[in-house]
């Protein structure tokens, strides 16, 4: 019983290092990484907003806290949640794109990783713009 658990977990293992050495794991790891950077700055100054939280969290920051100002945050961390689904769905669609062209027999093809690039960039200052607009309503 415990025999069948144990062979499944070693193939596991085996695949978990086979994937992790691989430059595709990379790339989508990095660009995962950035997009929650991100996000999780804008979620901890968006927090500013609440006194309560403010205080909680001991932040050194004032902020207005007026409908339009939250109206725009959960607005605003809505499409950028939305533009880093779509970006992480770019990437993953290049990656397997670039795996596909290097199955033997196959002629390569050069993918552009332009589309996938512009649309990390563009997600990334997405959030780098709705963060700055949020420091501009705290002192």
């Amino acid at each position: 019983m415990f025999s069948g658990l144990i062979t499944e977990l070693k193939e596991q293992a085996v695949e978990l290092a086979r994937t992790i050495r691989t430059r595709e794991f990379w790339i989508y790891s990095c660009v995962t990484v950035v997009l929650a950077a991100v996000a999780f700055a804008a979620v901890y100054l968006a927090a500013g907003f609440n006194p309560l939280t403010r205080n909680q969290l001991h932040m050194a920051i004032s902020c207005r806290t007026g409908e339009a100002q939250i109206g725009t945050i959960i607005v605003g961390l809505f499409v950028f949640g939305l533009a880093c689904v779509f970006t992480l769905g770019e990437v993953t669609h290049w990656i397997e794109a670039q795996r596909r062209s290097r199955v033997p027999g196959r002629r390569p093809s050069r993918l552009s990783f332009w589309r996938p690039l512009l649309h990390v960039v563009g997600t990334a200052l997405l959030g780098i713009g709705g963060f700055l607009l949020m420091s501009a309503w705290c002192t």
